[in-house]
């Protein structure tokens, strides 16, 4: 009979702590830690989207910067390179370069209509008999229609006979050796040379014409 009395010993030992665990303590503890973690969630979301709003930048004021920023540059006029030289007078600048002959050569016409007006020098370049005439009319022809561009574009009046030439100068472009067979087993050196021709022409009334008449007259 001793083994009935071991299981009956074992049964209550079983149901007790079974009957612990189910205790009203217990049972109030665990709704308690459910009650505090089940929060804890939507705590944690609000705290998040309230980082995420103070780490964002203000969208209004940038915007609102962006917008400015385009409208002054749309409203500012785009402004040829040179004006910064000559303020806001009209000036027509007009460039050849690499053109196959001596600057030398191209000087000599140059030098004529350098400080006159832009009509006479058009109608002395047209008769005069040097062979550097072609080029330096056409540039010259090429700075007078850029100073009228540049009047239509800034809505102002300009009268191409007001045009005077302020600048005209010959640079030296780059020169192609060439040699040439000589008697005796020699060469002769052949320098191909190069030019680069450039006139500016402005209004008479222009700072840029005045400083350049007192300048020749200084001389």
């Amino acid at each position: 009979m001793p083994d009935t009395d071991e299981g009956a010993t074992t049964e209550p030992e079983v149901n007790a702590e079974v009957s612990a665990a189910e205790t009203p303590e217990v049972e109030a503890a665990t709704a308690e830690t459910e009650t505090t973690t089940e929060p804890a969630k939507p705590q944690k979301r609000a705290a998040r989207a309230r980082r995420s709003a103070e780490s964002a930048p203000a969208e209004p004021a940038s915007s609102g910067r962006t917008a400015t920023a385009t409208a002054t540059k749309t409203a500012q006029p785009r402004r040829p390179a040179y004006d910064h030289v000559y303020d806001e007078d009209i000036v027509g600048r007009a460039t050849a370069r690499y053109i196959r002959m001596t600057p030398t050569k191209v000087r000599r016409v140059v030098d004529l209509v350098r400080g006159m007006p832009a009509t006479d020098a058009q109608a002395i370049i047209k008769f005069d008999p040097h062979s550097a005439s072609e080029p330096v009319g056409k540039v010259l022809d090429s700075a007078v229609a850029n100073a009228a561009n540049l009047a239509h574009v800034r809505n102002q009046r300009l009268d191409p006979e007001d045009l005077v030439i302020v600048e005209a100068y010959v640079d030296d472009g780059p020169t192609l050796k060439r040699f040439r067979p000589r008697a005796q087993g020699r060469a002769y050196r052949i320098r191909k040379r190069s030019s680069h021709i450039t006139i500016v022409v402005a209004p008479a009334q222009s700072d840029a014409a005045m400083s350049t008449g007192s300048s020749r007259k200084a001389h």
